[in-house]
C-alpha cells in the first residue's frame, strides 16, 4: 500500500514525476499511473483499489485535469472513501470546475508555477510529512491522532479544517503552518545530498556572537585552552545547528581540537535534537565529525566524515538514518563541498522486511550519470506479488533517463524485462519490453509477450510490433500504431495457428482501437486443408457489425451439390448476418444460387428471392426461402 495516490492529466506527466521523485527519495511512497499498473491488468480496477488503500489523494489541478474525466471520478471516488486525505496542489490559474468547483471551493490551496519550474516541494513534503506521521481521524479540533501507529503522540496542526463540516472525508486544506515534519529524512537530504543544485558559498571565517565561559589560558595568554561558548553556529555542509559548544579553544576564543556541539537543528519550522562531535579549526569544523540528530517522533540520522574543510564534507560521508517506522537507511557517498558529486552506495531496510540496494552516481547533489537499483520485497508485502525490481543504466536529475535495463520478477514465475530509452523514471523512446511467464500444461497460456517500438509515458506510444507466444505454438503478431500500450489506429494482427488447429494463419489490416478490430479492416483466413476466408467491411470491439463483404473459396468442392466458393455481401451485426444482403453459392459446374432479401440471426427469412443462374448466366429457376428451405417455382 502507497502512502499516496497521484490523481494527474496525462498532459501533466512531467509535474507529476518531478513531484514522485522529490516525495519519494524523501521516504513518501507514491502510486501513479501508469508505473504502478501491473501489465495485463484492469486499468481501472487498479485505479480504484490504489485510491482505496491510500493514506493520501494528491491531486494536482491544472487546466489538463480540470479536463480530464479520469480526473473527476478519480476525485469523485476519493470524497467517497472515508479517512482519506485530499491534499490540493494547483499548477496554474485554471479556475475551479464541476467536480471540483463542489468539492473544494473554498479550500486553501498549495500552490506552484509548472510553466516557470516553481513547484513549491517543499511545502508540499511539510504537509504530507505531517499527515502520513500523525494520521487522522479527529478534525473537531484540528489534531489528528496517530492511527497508523507510525507516532505515539497526536500533533496539533492549526488552521487545518476539511472543507466540508460534518462530513467524514478529510480534504487537507491546510498551508501555513501545516504540520511538524516527522520524518528525519529532510535532514538527510541536506546533509547527504544536497538536492537542489545549491552552489555554497566559499566560506567566510567565524564570528562567534555568543558569550564564552570556563576558558583557562596560560600565563602568556596565547596558548590553546578548554572551555565553553554558549550561543554558538556550526555549520555543517548547507546546515545550520544552533547550540552549546565544549571543548579545544585557539587564543581568539575560537574552537580548536577536539569539541562538542549540543543544540537544535531547524527545518521547515521544525526543530531536532543535534549532537555533533569532532576536530576543530579556526572556529569550524575541519577533520572529522560525527552528527547526530533525533526528532520528537524517534527518528534518528548519524552522519560521519573523515575529510571535513572549513565545514563542508570534501569525501566520504557515511550516514545511517533509522525512521520511526523502522526504516533503516545506511550510505556511503562521495561529496565535494557539502554536495553529492560522485559515486555513492548503501541500502534500505524497510519494516515489512523488504530492502534495497543502490550503486549511483551524483553530480551537483543529484543522481545522474549510471547506477543500479535492487529492491527485494518479502513475499505478501505488495498485491501484485513483485519478487525484485532491479534498474542498471542512466540516470539524470534524480530519475531514469537515457539508456538501461529494466527487470521485474514475480512470485508467481512471471519476468518482465525492458531494455531501452529511459525518460523521466518512464520508458520513454526505442525500447522492447519481454514478458516471460511460467511453464504451464495449459495450451492457451501465455509463453512471451514481446513489444518493441516507440514507448512513452512508460507505454507504447507510436510504432511499434508486439508478438505473443501461447504454449500451443500459436503466436499473434500486431504491426502497427500503439496508445498507451495498446493498438490503436492503423496496424496489421497476423495470428499463426497451433499445429493441431484447422486454421492456418488469421490476417487482419485496417483500423484498431483500444486493442479491438475498430473501424475498416479486411481479415483474411487461410486454412491448413487449403481453404480461405476473406471479410471486409465494418468492425465494433472485434467483431463484425455495419456493412460488410465475406468470400470463402474451398480447396475442394463441399457438400452434394459441390459448393467451390460463397460470398456474402449486407449487413452483421455483434458478428451475426443480420439486415438486407445478398448470398451467392457457387457450385462446381458453374452454377450460381443467389439469396436475396432480409436477414435474421444468421439466415435467410422467409420470403427471401432465390435464383439459380448457370455457367453462361442465364436464369434456370427461381423461388423462395420458406421454413429454411428454397420452394422452386421454376424448373430447369
Amino acid at each position: 500500500m502507497a502512502d499516496l495516490f497521484i490523481s494527474h492529466s496525462t498532459k501533466d506527466k512531467e509535474t507529476a514525476d518531478k513531484a514522485v521523485a522529490y516525495l519519494e527519495e524523501r521516504g513518501i511512497s507514491c502510486w501513479i499511473a501508469p508505473r504502478n499498473i501491473v501489465a495485463g491488468s484492469d486499468w481501472a480496477a487498479a485505479i480504484s483499489a490504489a485510491i482505496t488503500s491510500a493514506k493520501v489523494f494528491l491531486l494536482i489541478y491544472s487546466e489538463n485535469s480540470a479536463a480530464s474525466e479520469q480526473c473527476a471520478r478519480e476525485m469523485n471516488l476519493a470524497e467517497t472513501i472515508e479517512g482519506l486525505f485530499v491534499v490540493p496542489y494547483k499548477t496554474d490559474n485554471a479556475p475551479l470546475t464541476g467536480t471540483y468547483q463542489y468539492y473544494l471551493t473554498g479550500a486553501h490551496w498549495i500552490f506552484a508555477d509548472a510553466k516557470k519550474n516553481s513547484y513549491n516541494f517543499d511545502e508540499l513534503f511539510t504537509m504530507l510529512s505531517g499527515i502520513l506521521g500523525n494520521a487522522s481521524g479527529n478534525t473537531a479540533d484540528s489534531t489528528y491522532t496517530d492511527t497508523f501507529n507510525v507516532n505515539k503522540v497526536s500533533v496539533s496542526v492549526p488552521d487545518v479544517k476539511p472543507v466540508k463540516s460534518g462530513r467524514k472525508k478529510l480534504i487537507f486544506v491546510g498551508v501555513a503552518g501545516a504540520a511538524a515534519v516527522t520524518g528525519i529524512i529532510v535532514a538527510a537530504v541536506l546533509l547527504s545530498s544536497g538536492v537542489g543544485k545549491v552552489v555554497p558559498p566559499e566560506p567566510e571565517a567565524l564570528t562567534t556572537t555568543g558569550t564564552t565561559e570556563s576558558i583557562t589560558e596560560t600565563a602568556d595568554g596565547g596558548a590553546p585552552s578548554y572551555g565553553t561558548i554558549e550561543d554558538y553556529s556550526l555549520t555543517y555542509n548547507n546546515v545550520v545547528i544552533e547550540g552549546t559548544y565544549t571543548g579545544g579553544l585557539n587564543a581568539s576564543g575560537q574552537p580548536e581540537g577536539s569539541g562538542e556541539v549540543k543544540g537544535t537543528y531547524s527545518v521547515l519550522n521544525v526543530k531536532f535534537t543535534a549532537t555533533v562531535t569532532g576536530d576543530f579549526s579556526n572556529g569550524m569544523l575541519n577533520g572529522s565529525a560525527s552528527i547526530i540528530l533525533t526528532s520528537a517522533s524517534g527518528s534518528r540520522e548519524k552522519h560521519e566524515s573523515d575529510s571535513i574543510v572549513n565545514g563542508r564534507v570534501n569525501g566520504i560521508e557515511r550516514s545511517t538514518i533509522t525512521l520511526e517506522n523502522g526504516t533503516e537507511t545506511t550510505t556511503e557517498v562521495e561529496m565535494i563541498h557539502g554536495i553529492a558529486n560522485g559515486t555513492g552506495k548503501g541500502n534500505i531496510k524497510y519494516p515489512n522486511g523488504d530492502t534495497e540496494t543502490f550503486e549511483l552516481c551524483y553530480a551537483d547533489g543529484m543522481i545522474n550519470g549510471e547506477g543500479k537499483s535492487v529492491y527485494n520485497y518479502t513475499e505478501g508485502s505488495t498485491e501484485y506479488g513483485f519478487k525484485t525490481r532491479t534498474y542498471i543504466g542512466m540516470y539524470k536529475d534524480n530519475m531514469k533517463c537515457g539508456k538501461g535495463s529494466f527487470t521485474l520478477e514475480y512470485y508467481s514465475g512471471v519476468t518482465e524485462v525492458y531494455e531501452g530509452e529511459f525518460d523521466g523514471d518512464d520508458f520513454g523512446g526505442q525500447g522492447t519490453l519481454m514478458f516471460t511467464y511460467p511453464a504451464s500444461a495449459d495450451g492457451e497460456a501465455l509463453k512471451t509477450v514481446v513489444s518493441s517500438g516507440v514507448f512513452r509515458n512508460g507505454t507504447m506510444n507510436g510504432q511499434g510490433q508486439r508478438t505473443d507466444e501461447y504454449v500451443s505454438g500459436e503466436r499473434k503478431v500486431y504491426e502497427g500504431n500503439f496508445s498507451g500500450g495498446m493498438y490503436e489506429g492503423e496496424g496489421t494482427l497476423t495470428a499463426y495457428y497451433a499445429e493441431e488447429d484447422e486454421k492456418k494463419t488469421d490476417v487482419y489490416t485496417g483500423e484498431f482501437k483500444s486493442g479491438y478490430f475498430d473501424g475498416k479492416g479486411k481479415k483474411v483466413t487461410e486454412y491448413k486443408d487449403g481453404d480461405s476466408e476473406i471479410i471486409e467491411g465494418d468492425w465494433i470491439k472485434g467483431e463484425t457489425n455495419g456493412s460488410i463483404y465475406y468470400e470463402c473459396i474451398y480447396a475442394e468442392p463441399k457438400g452434394d451439390a459441390g459448393m467451390v466458393r460463397e460470398s456474402y455481401s449486407g449487413y452483421v451485426k455483434n458478428g451475426i448476418k443480420n439486415g438486407m444482403a445478398m448470398q451467392k453459392l457457387y457450385l462446381a459446374d458453374g452454377t450460381v444460387i443467389s439469396i436475396n432479401g432480409e436477414w435474421n440471426d444468421n439466415a435467410p427469412a422467409d420470403g427471401c428471392i432465390v435464383s439459380a443462374q448457370n455457367a453462361e448466366g442465364d436464369l434456370i429457376r427461381s423461388g423462395l426461402w420458406k421454413n429454411g428451405t428454397i420452394e422452386w417455382q421454376q424448373a430447369d
